[in-house]
């Protein structure tokens, strides 16, 4: 498969035989507002249906990262766009990382909406109440709206606003370790992107220690943000959560 972007043409394999081959396709944290989601170990890929054992549940309220697994291939003749349009043949069934009933980071599969290969789409696909990581915070009791505060202009997305409650390797946009956000630094982000390769993180823009008065760019070297560590080996919901 080829992906192509402005910059670079990116290529990698997509196998159903191997779990880790999805790492670069579009990862996405979500929140289960629903019932819980029972995982599997495996996926039969020309079925396109989940296979193997349950390895556990996604329960209600825990966040997990949700990765594309379909065949993705490019259309050359789709007039909009200067012609380039990617399209992702029907495929319900989405790798996951996601916190078992023994706190441990797991790998798995979850079988979501089954839609007509021509109405396939990411999001229409997944299960009811799913939602985006980045809308919720846990205030110690209860899951509540996130606070936001606006963009810098009118038409910039507004930023999320995020207390780190244990500490939390952040790594650059490259994979690379930076540091370890300590307890108590707040952490901006517009949206849920989890981190590629390091899908046990999340994107987030910037960040405050706690005291400060301004927010600046976590990777202050390349003026940007970074992938900050989720926490799943310690727990993916209420007060076990690394990130509030």
């Amino acid at each position: 498969i080829t992906f192509f972007c402005p910059y670079r043409i990116l290529y990698f394999s997509v196998s159903y035989l191997d779990q880790y081959s999805y790492t670069k396709v579009n990862p996405t944290v979500y929140m289960n507002r629903w019932a819980p989601i029972p995982v599997y170990s495996k996926k039969n890929g020309p079925e396109k249906k989940v296979d193997g054992e349950i390895i556990g549940y996604i329960q209600m309220n825990q966040f997990y990262t949700r990765y594309r697994t379909g065949y993705t291939y490019f259309d050359p003749n789709y007039e909009e766009n200067d012609g380039y349009r990617w399209i992702l043949d029907g495929d319900y069934v989405h790798a996951v990382i996601f916190t078992d009933a023994q706190g441990r980071q797991r790998w798995g599969f979850i079988q979501e909406n089954d839609l007509a290969p021509e109405d396939y789409n990411y999001i229409d696909s997944s299960l009811p109440f799913q939602e985006p990581f980045h809308e919720y915070n846990f205030d110690g009791e209860e899951y509540v709206k996130s606070h936001r505060v606006d963009g810098a202009e009118p038409d910039d997305d507004p930023f999320y606003i995020f207390t780190v409650k244990k500490p939390a390797k952040y790594f650059n946009s490259e994979g690379n370790y930076l540091g370890t956000l300590q307890p108590g630094t707040s952490l901006l982000t517009d949206g849920s992107r989890g981190g590629l390769e390091m899908g046990w993180c999340m994107w987030f823009d910037k960040m405050r220690l706690e005291g400060e008065f301004a927010y600046y760019d976590i990777d202050q070297q390349k003026l940007t943000g970074a992938y900050v560590e989720l926490g799943y080996n310690d727990g993916s919901l209420g007060e076990s959560r690394t990130i509030w």
